[in-house]
């Protein structure tokens, strides 16, 4: 009614704390399903127009809870301004032309009343500090005025600049604002950027089309100067050169082109060179779309369909069009375009969606002139999360509970204009959006209705969404009559048999328009594919509900793995308690398909330091020729580039690779680590730029012999490896051979020992190596005898040494079959990114090129007897033998076998300080108490509080935390609320989450805590603990199992821990809750004013003896507790009471 009328004053709102309103209350709904609430609509700020309030409404509709919002609009005023100008620019001189008006809210009606204008100026004053540009504006009063309501105003100004016109009721206390600027040949100070070197466009925000005419300005903060001006969309359309006076100029720009879909009004400005200046830059440039008219290729849609209609009936469509088209139709449920939040689609303003920016400079401008170019290092590596890795934490897929009411037509063209369609409705009942979408060569168009599909009965059972092995839970069965007439329904049941579901009434009377509920017990008894489906009898008619239930197993995944290679036939024996287990085998004929997932680890490794990076090349190189037709290597080539392009970008002016980043920290071992990758890459072939290569052998020379030019702290240690990198590449003087030789530095390091040998040998020199060999005192197998970890930053572990032991002495000495079966039994205890890299490099090493002769084995699983002539992968439901047998036929084999089941775990609940990682679980209520989970309420809000411990740095953590079907999990992603700040999770950096109807898996990092200790002079690691909070909603009565919450390492299960607190949950009706509730409540009463009088009047520890009975293992957390023991902790009373756990039970505060 009051179109291009402004009712706000935008100065007041920029003022304002934005939230004006906040009320909650808990309510309780009639017999009716009705009730009236009095909202308070009390402002404390200065409102400056009409306020849009949000009213969210919650119920718990039987089991689950319902949500419905609306929006109303709030009038703070009785009377309100209206304001409007012809324009937003003017030149000076020019007349400012408007009207304000004012009228009352509730029915639109003119008022007639004096009201009063004050126009202000605004300037925006501008400083650069320590590389920020602050900006402050100063406004100030040039003119007021007093008008009439509801007439036409004029005002002038002499001066140029920005300025703001407010028009107040001074009765009412409402006003209303707008902004212009007033233009003219001469300098007007330019609005708050970021920086300087952006020009301002502006023109009339309007549709344009060809022979139009823009009228645009240009605020420039080069003030004298040359303006470029451009019509771009793909290419330049037309262009002026324009000289530039004083920062400000029009320009008319005639429009001689097809609009398509828009294009862009493109400035720059440059200014000369010869002299300086601290702000003002030699260039600055601006970008502003202009929106094309494309009204013409739209085509009106229109849909004919019934308000109302039912379910298991064929709905007929009619749709007409003003154009010839092929159109789309479908037919969705409501609920699910709400659930993601998809609206009605506005297919037409696809032709005028905004395009790219056409143009880019090339010019060394900005880098010269010392401003930054942003933008993003794309990660190498990066990629989703292992889909194998995940799949073996998600639940079997068992059954669809919800089939979605989601039908399209397919692709349908219309004769005349005009086209009908049936649509078959499956069983729904509830709102659903049609939507019709009309295309031809050059036109769109879309429309949309609403269509209710009701039944005159419908069965609305509340099921929960899954169901564990072992639950027995309550389901209304709610039964609605939507009829003006009384039914008489009789209800009936067909169930699977691994269900139990009984309920009491069958016949039914229900009122009209009105509905009755009845309980069922259901309970799950095998696990499955559950099927219920209810049937109403009524008047000749039947209507059904039927759905699929998944029935999960209670308890949390086992693995047992079994991983070697070998010659001869291995009998690996089926622990009894894996019996029936899925299984998951794989075979292949060479010995690094052993390592296969240890390459998938590399692969799919998240982080991207140089020594990571290194592995990951190192790895894929050594294993492609073996793994050619598996997919992970399909992309070798690219991987292997894109890693060589990462540690490019790391090398520094030395030849060095910095750890992180370029020109960062050096770690010298994993600085020659990458070297001596990339000049082993590069010996066999790979491109890698020559540049990189000299640098690096430069570097490493530089190393040998210690003449200091490089940044990295290098020891005698890392001299001898430099050199050994040398020798491998034919680069190592003799001088510098016999300088290492002569020194002894590799005496001090048994690696040292072995590459000083390896280089004699190289050297030719025969004897001297055997010697220097035969002095190192570690053999292959006493590798396995002691495990240490990175103790002086070389990266080591007695795995990853063994096999760089095993490489050497393949290479340069003695290679002997019966390494393998010494390497064999370490293969298990790999970890560490080199570990796997370097065992990839050393069995590739020792087995050579592969052999065409093809795999010749069997495998005896289950009472068959198969035979395998290629690589074998296979998936096995059941492993029912007691024994698995592998038998090569001929040469070695490489095997590993995964046995996965869900076994029953026992009660543990804390962290420990023993273990790598550990986990603990709590529940607690929205105060942050812990809670019974004897005695769940239904509608209750409820937190998971995982707390998670770790010594030592652990990527790539999976929480699998598995949910109680009487429990529901808030996603609030999906309700798009913002966590409530007491339960946001701790110190956990989340790689990625993933919610799931049964459970949330968290995906997590864990860093690394270290402490320096003064005495010792070290860093010792100690404990890191961080939260994982998940809300969850009390929802289905019953009593239902609650699995173990696990935690383990995705790349090394041996990583890991579970915590269980209790068997099962019991969510009971509210009323027998509450009653023993303030039982218990009594109770606790009593008991504390008894501790505090006896608080008060004794000192004597002996005195409180008796009142600690509770669980004294829960108390004290020790197992054997004496009496003694209670007497000496009270000693102590006084300074940890406060700490103590008298009971379980929720207790009201005493004042």
């Amino acid at each position: 009614r009051y179109k291009n009328y402004t009712f706000t004053n935008h100065e007041i709102d920029k003022s304002n704390t934005q939230t004006y309103i906040e009320y909650e209350d808990d309510i309780k709904l009639d017999n009716r399903g009705q009730i009236d609430v009095a909202i308070p609509t009390i402002v404390k700020q200065k409102v400056p127009s009409i306020l849009e309030a949000m009213v969210e409404a919650t119920i718990m509709d039987d089991t689950q809870p319902v949500t419905s919002y609306k929006k109303v609009k709030l009038y703070p005023y009785k009377e309100m301004v209206g304001l409007k100008i012809d324009g937003n620019h003017f030149e000076k001189g020019q007349n400012l032309t408007g009207k304000a008006i004012l009228i009352d809210p509730r029915n639109g009606e003119l008022i007639d009343r004096e009201l009063y204008a004050v126009i202000k100026k605004v300037e925006w004053h501008y400083s650069y500090s320590d590389g920020n540009s602050n900006w402050e504006q100063e406004s100030k009063v040039v003119s007021n005025f007093k008008i009439k309501s509801n007439e036409i105003f004029h005002a002038k100004s002499s001066e140029n600049g920005n300025y703001i016109i407010e028009v107040y009721d001074r009765f009412g206390g409402h006003s209303a604002s707008s902004s212009f600027d007033i233009w003219w040949q001469d300098y007007t100070n330019i609005s708050p950027k970021d920086d300087l070197q952006s020009i301002e466009i502006k023109f009339d925000d309007k549709l344009y089309k060809k022979d139009d005419t823009i009228k645009a300005i240009f605020k420039s903060p080069i003030l004298e100067g040359q303006l470029l001006v451009t019509l771009e969309d793909d290419k330049i359309e037309g262009f002026r050169l324009i000289e530039l006076e004083k920062g400000v100029a029009e320009v008319e720009l005639p429009i001689t082109f097809d609009t398509k879909r828009g294009f862009y009004i493109h400035a720059t400005a440059y200014r000369a060179s010869d002299r300086s200046s601290e702000l003002i830059p030699f260039r600055a440039m601006g970008y502003k779309f202009v929106k094309s008219d494309r009204t013409a290729h739209k085509i009106n849609v229109q849909i004919q369909a019934p308000k109302e209609t039912k379910s298991k009936r064929a709905l007929k469509l009619n749709i007409n069009t003003d154009k010839k088209s092929e159109i789309l139709v479908s037919v969705v449920d409501k609920g699910i375009l709400q659930l993601v939040d998809q609206k009605a689609p506005k297919i037409f303003e696809f032709f005028n969606k905004q395009l790219n920016k056409q143009l880019s400079y090339y010019d060394l401008y900005d880098q010269l002139i010392s401003y930054i170019a942003k933008g993003e290092m794309i990660s190498f590596g990066a990629g989703d999360m292992p889909l194998e890795k995940k799949a073996k934490h998600l639940a079997p897929d068992l059954a669809k509970r919800i089939k979605p009411f989601m039908i399209w037509s397919g692709v349908i063209n219309t004769k005349d204009n005009n086209t009908t369609i049936s649509i078959d409705i499956p069983q729904f009942n509830g709102k659903a959006s049609i939507v019709a979408i009309a295309v031809n060569s050059d036109s769109v168009g879309v429309a949309s209705k609403d269509i209710i599909v009701k039944d005159d009965v419908i069965i609305k059972p509340s099921y929960p969404k899954y169901l564990l092995k072992g639950d027995k839970v309550k389901v209304p069965i709610r039964v609605f009559n939507t009829t003006k007439k009384t039914k008489d329904i009789n209800l009936t049941k067909k169930v699977s048999s691994n269900l139990s579901f009984d309920f009491d009434s069958k016949l039914l009377t229900i009122a009209p328009n009105s509905s009755k509920v009845i309980q069922a017990t259901l309970e799950a008894k095998e696990e499955g594919k559950g099927e219920i489906n209810l049937i109403a009898h009524f008047d000749n008619e039947i209507v059904s509900n039927s759905i699929e239930l998944a029935i999960y197993n209670p308890y949390a995944i086992s693995t047992k793995t079994f991983k070697g290679i070998t010659k001869k036939q291995e009998i690996l024996k089926v622990p009894v308690k894996y019996q029936n287990a899925k299984g998951y085998i794989s075979i292949s004929d060479n010995l690094i398909g052993v390592l296969r997932n240890d390459l998938k680890y590399l692969v799919s490794y998240p982080y991207g330091c140089a020594e990571q990076t290194t592995s990951k090349i190192l790895a894929m190189y050594y294993a492609q020729p073996f793994l050619r037709d598996d997919n992970l290597v399909g992309e070798s080539k690219n991987f292997i580039r894109q890693g060589i392009k990462k540690l490019r970008n790391l090398q520094n002016y030395y030849g060095e690779f910095s750890y992180w980043e370029e020109e960062g920290e050096i770690n010298p071992y994993a600085s020659l680590y990458s070297a001596q990758t990339l000049l082993e890459l590069y010996s066999n072939g790979v491109s890698i730029d020559q540049n990189i290569i000299d640098k690096s052998i430069k570097m490493l020379k530089s190393i040998t012999i210690a003449d200091n030019n490089y940044m990295g702290n290098y020891s005698e240690f890392h001299r001898v490896y430099a050199g050994y990198i040398l020798a491998q590449n034919g680069k190592l003087s003799q001088s510098s051979a016999n300088l290492l030789y002569e020194k002894g530095f590799y005496k001090k390091h048994f690696l040292s020992t072995l590459y000083m040998a390896s280089i004699l040998k190289m050297q030719g020199k025969i004897k001297e190596a055997e010697k220097v060999y035969a002095t190192v005192p570690y053999s292959l197998s006493s590798y396995q005898q002691k495990t240490y970890s990175d103790y002086s930053g070389n990266f080591e572990s007695n795995i990853r040494d063994m096999f760089l032991h095993f490489i050497i002495k393949t290479k340069y000495f003695n290679k002997d079959n019966k390494d393998l079966a010494v390497i064999q039994n370490s293969i298990d205890n790999i970890y560490s990114t080199q570990d796997r890299a370097i065992a990839l490099k050393a069995l590739s090493i020792y087995l050579g090129k592969p052999k065409n002769s093809e795999l010749n084995a069997t495998l005896d699983i289950n009472g068959k007897i198969s035979i395998h002539t290629k690589p074998f992968y296979t998936t096995i439901d059941k492993v029912t033998s007691k024994n698995i047998k592998i038998t090569p036929k001929m040469g070695a084999l490489s095997y590993n076998i995964e046995l996965v089941k869900h076994i029953p775990k026992a009660i543990k609940n804390r962290l420990s300080t023993k273990q790598n990682l550990s986990i603990k679980r709590e529940f607690l209520d929205e105060q942050g108490k812990r809670v019974n989970l004897k005695e769940l309420k239904q509608g209750d809000t409820i937190y998971s509080k995982v707390t998670i411990e770790n010594y030592g740095k652990i990527n790539s953590v999976v929480v699998n935390e598995r949910i109680p079907a009487c429990l529901s999990i808030v996603n609030s992603r999906i309700k798009n609320e913002t966590p409530n700040k007491k339960f946001q999770n701790i110190n956990i950096n989340q790689e990625y989450k993933e919610i799931r109807d049964d459970r949330v898996l968290n995906f997590i990092d864990l860093a690394k805590t270290q402490k320096y200790n003064k005495q010792t002079k070290k860093y010792i690691t100690k404990q890191t603990k961080g939260v994982i909070f998940t809300p969850l909603l009390v929802t289905t009565k019953g009593v239902c199992k609650i699995p173990a919450i696990i935690a383990e390492s995705m790349y090394d299960s041996r990583i890991g821990d579970y915590a269980k607190g209790v068997n099962e949950i019991r969510v009971r009706d509210t009323q027998s809750i509450k009653t023993k509730q303030n039982d218990l409540e009594s109770q606790a009463k009593a008991l504390v004013k008894k501790l505090y009088y006896r608080e008060m009047q004794s000192n004597n520890p002996q005195d409180f003896v008796e009142l600690f009975h509770y669980p004294l293992a829960t108390y004290y957390h020790k197992k054997n507790v004496t009496a003694k023991d209670i007497i000496k902790d009270k000693a102590d009373y006084f300074k940890t009471w406060t700490k103590r756990e008298y009971s379980n039970i929720k207790l009201n505060t005493i004042n």
